[in-house]
Order: structure tokens, then sequence, then C-alpha cells
């Protein structure tokens, strides 16, 4: 198990605590934005990294029939527990699920903790596994106050957060034949890739 897993292992009870109020702002972005997921009550949809299953979650009550994946095992037991359909797999190696299995592929807050070659791995995967529509839920490109705070916690967890902010667009379009960037927040963007 790699290192990243097991940071995501050991601290999958403490994202938890937090379930309740992700599941709250993912419902209001959903809400607000929901016009650009471009797919119907009913259509299914994968959650690549999806944790403790908040997105996944807020998605599922919208009336989509969602699965969540992620390669921690403790963020898995989370998600179930949290009544969403969640199941072992690891972007990085390929997820077992045959190519356009989906209306929607979303990530969130997935691609800034990868390294520049695994961002490309989960581009590639993402888009095998899409009907058409992808949808990276992540950093935007903006300064704000918060992002001293978010800095922090992001070096902390070891991630790629810097190498993603100045990069995303530029390495999604050279994956996806359209990216369209949707400000959904002080510190977040929808990537909305086709």
């Amino acid at each position: 198990m790699n290192s990243h897993i097991k940071i995501f292992n050991n601290i999958a009870f403490i994202y938890e605590w937090f379930f309740n109020i992700q599941i709250k702002s993912y419902q209001n972005i959903i809400r607000k934005f929901e016009a650009y997921l471009e797919i119907s009550s009913g259509d299914k949809v994968l959650d690549i990294g999806c944790g403790t299953g908040a997105f996944a979650y807020s998605l599922q009550k919208r009336g989509y029939n969602v699965i969540g994946v992620d390669a921690s095992p403790a963020m898995v037991k989370q998600g179930q527990g949290n009544n969403v359909s969640c199941i072992k797999g690891n972007v990085i190696d390929g997820i077992d699920f045959r190519d356009n299995s989906f209306e929607l592929v979303t990530a969130a807050y997935v691609a800034h903790g990868l390294t520049k070659s695994n961002r490309i791995k989960l581009y590639k995967e993402a888009k095998r596994l899409s009907n058409d529509q992808v949808i990276i839920h992540d950093y935007n490109q903006k300064n704000h106050f918060i992002f001293s705070l978010i800095n922090i916690i992001e070096y902390l967890e070891g991630g790629n957060y810097f190498s993603f902010r100045e990069n995303a667009v530029t390495e999604m379009k050279k994956i996806f034949d359209s990216v369209k960037v949707i400000n959904i927040g002080i510190w977040n963007n929808w990537y909305i890739c086709k």
C-alpha cells in the first residue's frame, strides 16, 4: 500500500467528522450548477476518489445512480456506512468497469493530490469510463486569504496541490477535446471535460 493511501486510511475518521458539512456544501453547489451536468435522473455516475462519500451522496440525493470508488479501504468503509455504494479501486491502476459505462464521471478534490503523471492517468481513466462528460471538482487558480490555511494542509498531506493549480487546465486539454472551467466558489472550480 502506497504512502498516500496509508495517509487517507489514517485520517478517514477525521473526514467523517465533516461529512454533514461537506454534503451541505456539495448539495448547494449541485443545486446551483446542475444544468452543467447534462444528465438525467437515474443516470449512472461514477465518483472517483469518493472518500467518505459526501459528493457521491449529494449526487445520489438528486436522483442519480451513483457508485463511488476509492483506493483507501478505510474511506470505502466510511462511505458504505454513509449509505453510498462504494467499492475499493485505484484509478492509477485502472478501475474494473467497461469503457463508456457511466453518463458522468466525477472526481472531487482528487486531482490536486496526485503527481502530474498520476493526474494524467486519472484524466485518461475518467475519459475511458465516461460516455461523454467528466467533471473534476477541485481548487481553482485564484489567490485568496483562505489559501494560506489550504496551503499548509495540502503541504502536510504531501500532495501536488501547487503543481495542479499551475497546470490543471493545460493538462486536461491534452486529454479531453474540450475543457470548460466554471467557478463554483471562492476556491474551487468545476472543470467540465468532454
